[in-house]
């Protein structure tokens, strides 16, 4: 059996331990995560959500683009990142469909289909998991697409099951009301609120960015899925109404939204100032291109891999009677390791117009597999192949920091690895 797989509250809200401050978790995909300075003016809600609240360092967003809620169970990030780190009182807020409901992706690298009663069973394991922690859950259903807009006669209309979100909105609801859960129905806030706008200003909420509009995006960008900054504060603040009305503990943790500035939003991610163009060689391989943009004196991060999920151990079974025995091997617990490579750079931008860049490059190439099983002889005689897969990695890593006049390139070698960075500063918004 081959066992890699490769990936390119309760109705009673728990209150939490004395002295300890209650903490915010969120799990869910790319309508939630965070975005860099280079991916403005694109934000999550879950990103957004940070202004709302009365303690931003309460709050923990580990959503993860391209993610569903298969994926965020199988690699083990759930159990990792937020499972394992709850306790009593503390606040989860799951959030999924987008990726769930692709047909497309039901094989490794990206598995992340789930049938209905798949998607159901992730979101109640979920909630179990909290449940016993002592911690609780909410449920936000998916926002909608803006190819579900539409206006008759000067009235907007929303069609929040549009491309195929509907069974998995319901789903969530269903589950929610098995569960006792509180549910933020970011859908149903989409259909009672954006008609209020108007269609071109909903749609305004999104992706839809013009030519030369921002310099992250010199070509534009038409993405009727995704949310831009004012999106996100608009499904930010819509969660954080829905909070308030059910009178849940939630609340505690948030502001009044009547008292939260929009503009607080492009604060920290507006003033883009430098853009890092680099080209990464890796033994005679096609040089990956890449560009960081970020603030003077931030870091900033791409990142190019694929997931590779895997057993960390086996379980042994003999099984049979009346004399005829056999033997069989089941994985027991996975973990999750990125192959490719990540770059990562902060820029220092000087008064005299020169970019001091700290450089680090790390590879971890293709895994060799080795098999630990064998061949096993049943009572009977017959045999059978055992597969006891593991995977080796390693890790190539180059370090490098210069000063760099803008326009010139800077080279730096190391440990196989081959990096040109070409720095520039950028005025534009």
């Amino acid at each position: 059996m081959n066992c890699r797989i490769i990936f390119t509250a309760m109705a009673l809200a728990v209150s939490p331990l004395a002295g300890a401050a209650a903490q915010l978790y969120m799990a869910g995909d790319s309508i939630m995560t965070e975005y860099p300075a280079w991916q403005w003016p694109q934000y999550g809600w879950g990103q957004a959500l940070k202004v709302f609240m009365k303690d931003p360092s309460a709050l923990h967003n580990f959503a993860r683009s391209g993610w569903s809620a298969r994926r965020f169970r199988e690699s083990g990030r759930w159990e990792k990142n937020i499972a394992s780190q709850l306790k009593p009182g503390d606040w989860v807020i799951v959030s999924f469909g987008h990726n769930d409901m692709n047909k497309n992706r039901n094989k490794p690298p990206k598995n992340d289909y789930s049938t209905i009663d798949e998607y159901k069973a992730f979101l109640k394991g979920f909630a179990a998991d909290a449940k016993e922690k002592g911690a609780n859950i909410a449920f936000a259903t998916s926002i909608a697409h803006s190819k579900g807009f539409s206006e008759t006669d000067g009235v907007m209309s929303v069609d929040g099951g549009a491309t195929g979100l509907g069974p998995y909105v319901a789903a969530m609801r269903e589950v929610a009301a098995e569960t006792g859960a509180p549910l933020l129905d970011l859908n149903r806030y989409a259909g009672e609120n954006l008609p209020k706008f108007g269609l071109e200003k909903a749609k305004s909420l999104y992706m839809d960015v013009k030519p030369g509009e921002y310099t992250n995006y010199p070509d534009g960008k038409t993405d009727p899925a995704h949310i831009r900054d004012t999106g996100a504060f608009f499904y930010a603040k819509g969660a954080v109404e829905m909070a308030r009305e059910q009178n849940l503990p939630l609340a505690d943790l948030l502001k009044d939204p009547s008292t939260v500035d929009e503009s607080l939003l492009a604060a920290g991610l507006q003033p883009v100032v430098a853009r890092l163009d680099i080209e990464v060689s890796r033994d005679g391989k096609p040089a990956e291109k890449c560009a960081i943009v970020t603030r003077s004196g931030e870091e900033g991060e791409f990142k190019k891999v694929t997931e590779y999920i895997y057993p960390t151990k086996y379980n042994f079974a003999v099984t049979g009677s009346n004399g005829v025995f056999s033997a069989a091997v089941e994985p027991d617990g996975f973990t999750m390791r990125e192959v490719g490579f990540v770059v990562k750079a902060k820029p220092v931008v000087y008064g005299s117009g020169w970019v001091r860049v700290e450089l680090n490059v790390e590879e971890v190439p293709e895994p060799t597999w080795t098999n630990y099983g064998g061949t096993v002889t049943a009572s009977d005689g017959s045999k059978s192949d055992i597969d006891m897969e593991q995977p080796t990695f390693t890790v190539r890593s180059l370090k490098g920091t210069d000063n760099v006049e803008p326009g010139k390139v800077w080279s730096v070698k190391g440990d196989g690895l081959s990096v040109n960075v070409k720095a520039s500063i950028l005025d534009g918004k």
